[in-house]
């Protein structure tokens, strides 16, 4: 399980920012101050690569991504999904049973 902290500092990286209300409920804003969550953003994939992915390049020297792929080790081996992300020719890995989580797992490595 990914921490509140963790997803916290991960989505400000992002570029996302929030607020808090008098109950302490985070609500959840893109770059250009539109809406996008309560609580936390969720880790899915449509968000990583919505708003992960392209800070991601930013932060590369060629804003170049040059590979995301999920790998499988078998039913019969392990349920984990491994996630590699390279920007750079440099590699970033996450593992999970969730591919969103595993992906999660090596953008915050990457950024």
């Amino acid at each position: 399980m990914i921490s509140k902290e963790r997803q916290q500092e991960f989505w400000e990286r992002c570029g996302l920012t929030y607020t808090k209300d008098r109950d302490k409920t985070l609500t959840w804003y893109d770059s250009e101050e539109n809406f996008v969550d309560f609580g936390y953003p969720d880790i899915d994939l449509n968000n990583l690569f919505k708003y992960a992915v392209p800070k991601a390049r930013d932060y590369s020297e060629n804003n170049a991504l040059q590979v995301v792929e999920f790998l499988w080790q078998g039913v019969n081996i392990s349920n984990q999904v491994e996630c590699n992300v390279v920007f750079d020719n440099e590699e970033f890995c996450g593992r999970d049973e969730d591919p969103a989580t595993a992906l999660f797992r090596a953008l915050d490595e990457a950024l």
